[in-house]
């Protein structure tokens, strides 16, 4: 946006924001959000796999001490 000032006037009157600054305030916030639910949703998923994995070791570690 530093080298192509005019796209971010563009973006702004095409969301009808007075002052270009504003959609961009607005679309980084946007932005932000995203990524940090991104973020939120693949560690939730890594969690899951952690978890499962622990499990099937200590099962392993039963099975093997029965032995």
């Amino acid at each position: 946006l530093i080298w192509f000032p005019h796209l971010i006037d563009l973006i702004g009157s095409s969301l009808g924001v007075g002052r270009s600054i504003d959609a961009f305030v607005y679309l980084a916030i946007i932005f932000l959000l995203y990524s940090v639910l991104s973020q939120k949703i693949k560690i939730n998923e890594l969690s899951r796999e952690i978890t499962l994995l622990n499990r099937k070791i200590a099962i392993k570690k039963i099975e093997e001490d029965k032995k």
